[in-house]
């Protein structure tokens, strides 16, 4: 199976333009970190909202469940590899609107562990 690949070191960078520029009517780019997307179209009576995150490679799972009725934000790792805390913590920033977080990621040993730290630096940090 052959690849559609410019450069390795580049993909995810890529990748992400390409759905910024597929779909700028529903997400945009964090203003806090270049590997976390941010929905547009956010419910303004939700009661907590929705953090997903993961690995890159199962397009388009995770960006894809972003958009109204869904998550509110994504935070994007590596191929095949967890997001790191800095990326959950931007897009949590981002999304809090004073009702809480759901965190949304698969059970892999980097994911627990990447979102844990997040969800402790987040709350020591900004009392989210």
């Amino acid at each position: 199976m052959k690849k559609m690949i410019n450069h390795p070191d580049d993909v995810i960078e890529e990748l992400m333009a390409g759905y910024l520029i597929a779909y700028p009517e529903y997400i945009r780019r964090s203003n806090l970190h270049q590997r976390a997307l941010i929905g547009k179209k956010r419910h303004p009576n939700r009661k907590v909202s929705v953090l997903i995150g993961g690995g890159s490679g199962h397009e388009p799972a995770f960006i894809g469940y972003v958009g109204q009725g869904m998550a509110d934000g994504v935070a994007v790792g590596n191929i095949f590899a967890s997001p790191s805390p800095i990326p959950i913590q931007a897009v949590t920033r981002e999304i809090h609107d004073g009702n809480g977080v759901l965190y949304i990621y698969g059970n892999y040993a980097g994911d627990l562990m990447n979102f844990e730290m997040a969800s402790e630096m987040t709350e020591v940090e900004d009392d989210i």
